[in-house]
């Protein structure tokens, strides 16, 4: 049954199946800015057919359901987080993987988080995610602002992005809080993990863990992660972990020297120091299997140094080039 909600500007495919509430799937866009109806059974929103769903300032959602994800985005369909409030309840008892924003499988979706506020709560048992690609196909994230709230109420995780395959994730401003208040000895607070051929890139940002058992700042099988900067709190020592793939860490860091590693000269070992925008930062960070590719720490006045004398050197190149012509 198609319904018309002309009290929000907005085309929404009422579904009775038990595994959505609203379908955004004519291929518009819609800018919500008024309050959606409270959800109390299936709180979901599915986004396909290259829809485009602008969650403005003044739009509200608030429900309460058992095992279901929040936002679900297929094919090349977008999410952009502008303002207003979006807010889901799980409280499922049998475990399982509630995620807050769902890029399903084999699609190239996007989510922007620029402003409002996002928070999903798993009240018993699980692994809280708030933004989860399966088997992505080259999907984009952009965490610009906004405050976005993770709670995991039981023995589990609250994590803030989980990747399988093929996505990027540029974080550069924005609120992250995650909370986990069971305990498990299982790395139950992965703040990043990434797979495959994914990158994730940390430049901003403020993000606040608390955990009843142990936190992992940074997880990673495959792919790239880059941090630098950031301003990070927990109540307990943060850990990385890496099993594969490239870890770029850029900053001045003190404990393990600047320069690349590979799995042949690698150890484990504790990083503190400063980021690139002068916030600090400490690490436990241990290598998994010894597969991973490399590691490379920069410290930032190297960094600067080389900017430096590259501007310089372009500037006499360039006064050389008046001269001669």
């Amino acid at each position: 049954m198609k319904k018309t909600a002309s009290c929000i500007g907005m085309f929404v495919l009422m579904l009775p199946q038990a595994w959505a509430t609203l379908v955004y799937n004519d291929g518009e866009t819609h800018n919500v800015s008024t309050s959606i109806a409270d959800e109390a059974s299936n709180p979901q929103i599915q986004i396909s057919n290259g829809t485009t769903v602008n969650w403005d300032s003044g739009a509200t959602y608030d429900g309460t359901g058992t095992n279901t994800d929040g936002i679900r985005i297929y094919d090349t369909s977008a999410y952009n987080l502008n303002g207003g409030s979006f807010s889901v309840t799980d409280n499922a008892n049998t475990g399982g993987s509630p995620i807050g924003i769902s890029l399903q499988s084999g699609y190239s979706g996007t989510v922007s988080v620029n402003s409002g506020s996002f928070t999903y709560t798993e009240t018993l048992n699980g692994n809280c995610v708030f933004l989860k690609s399966t088997d992505g196909s080259g999907f984009t994230v952009n965490l610009t602002g906004g405050t976005v709230t993770i709670s995991e109420g039981g023995a589990g995780g609250a994590r803030l992005v989980y990747i399988e395959e093929n996505g990027t994730v540029n974080a550069t401003g924005g609120v992250y809080n995650l909370t986990e208040a069971g305990t498990q000895t299982l790395d139950v607070f992965a703040i990043i993990g990434g797979d495959d051929n994914s990158r994730i890139d940390i430049s901003g940002g403020t993000y606040n863990l608390n955990s009843d058992s142990e936190i992992s700042l940074l997880y990673l099988d495959a792919g790239e992660i880059s941090l630098s900067g950031g301003t990070f709190s927990a109540n307990q020592t943060m850990t990385g972990v890496v099993d594969g793939g490239n870890l770029t860490l850029s900053g001045t860091f003190e404990g393990i020297a600047a320069g690349v590693y590979d799995d042949s000269t690698w150890t484990d070992g504790t990083i503190t120091g400063i980021l690139s925008d002068g916030n600090s930062i400490t690490l436990d960070l241990s290598i998994g299997d010894g597969t991973l590719g490399t590691i490379t720490i920069i410290p930032e006045t190297s960094a600067t140094g080389m900017l430096m004398a590259l501007a310089v050197s372009m500037l006499l190149l360039r006064r050389k080039h008046r001269l001669t012509n």
